[in-house]
């Protein structure tokens, strides 16, 4: 299940086939680029960076 720490995948764009660990789960739901309101991740993308990703486009990834 997604937590803090989780190595993730985002799975749609603007971010789409990066990879990265969740870094903070916000509780309340938050403004996203499409101008939507949503629960969200914020993700610490491998190579730097750190984007916020709605959580329906995340695939948590096995292993460490």
């Amino acid at each position: 299940s997604l937590a803090v720490g989780s190595r993730v995948l985002v799975v749609r764009s603007p971010w789409f086939a990066r990879e990265g660990r969740v870094g903070r789960l916000p509780g309340e739901a938050m403004r996203v680029e499409s101008g939507a309101r949503c629960l969200v991740a914020e993700v610490e993308l491998d190579g730097g960076g750190t984007v916020r990703v709605p959580r329906c486009n995340l695939e948590v990834l096995a292993g460490p």
